[in-house]
């Protein structure tokens, strides 16, 4: 099991490392720029994850327990409320760019 989490967290390493090293040769100002960018959608991303991970553990609970009608009740509630919350920060993003620069 932590043998694909491992790969995984390798990967994402290395690409950001790639990234930074492309954008680093366009200049300081794109080095920046991009780095804000980042952050900014890793603090989209990881409330999500953290929405589809208590979301698949409840639906997981649901099903071994087999109560069917809770697992689609509680599917659509996670996806609901990720795609919600990601509507709300693109909201949030485009209405005070400034604020959050």
């Amino acid at each position: 099991m932590a043998g694909p989490m491992a790969a995984n967290s390798g990967g994402e390493v290395i690409a950001n490392l790639g990234t930074m090293v492309i954008v680093g040769l366009l200049g300081n100002n794109a080095l920046t720029s991009q780095h804000i960018v980042s952050q900014y959608s890793l603090m989209l991303i990881i409330p999500l994850y953290a929405i589809g991970h208590g979301c698949g553990t409840t639906v997981s609970k649901a099903f071994g327990g087999k109560r069917y009608g809770d697992m689609l009740r509680l599917s659509v509630a996670g996806i609901s409320l990720g795609v919600g919350a990601g509507i709300a920060a693109g909201v949030l993003f485009c209405s005070i760019p400034r604020y959050l620069a």
